[in-house]
Order: structure tokens, then sequence, then C-alpha cells
């Protein structure tokens, strides 16, 4: 199983972020570790540390 099929994207403020809807996700895959320790071992969330996913990190730390 390719696990790269199977990572999650969010919709924050009407933008689609993480992982899953990135186009180099088959390249990179994203920190699975840091997926995991910041959606609650859930190794399918978003890189929070890829600049990609910047909004997503903005909605988690409140500094949006």
């Amino acid at each position: 199983m390719n696990m790269r099929e199977n990572l999650e994207t969010y919709v924050v403020n009407g933008e689609t972020v993480g992982c899953g809807s990135c186009l180099d996700k088959y390249i990179c895959g994203g920190c699975r570790v840091r997926a995991y320790g910041y959606f609650n071992g859930d190794v399918n969330a978003s890189d929070t540390g890829c600049i990609c996913n910047k909004a997503l990190w903005e909605k988690l730390t409140g500094t949006e």
C-alpha cells in the first residue's frame, strides 16, 4: 500500500491545504513524525512544518 494515497487535506479559510492535496506528495510525502505529534498519532495528517501548510499551522497555533 502506498501511504501517500491516504494523506489528509483540510480546508482553512476557503483554501485547501494539506499533504493530500500537494502536487509534490509523491516526491516529498511530508514529515510523518511531525504529523503524528501534532495530530494525536495520525500519521496521515499534514506536516505542519511545510511552507505549503502555513494556513493550517496558523489555524492550529491561533496566529491567523
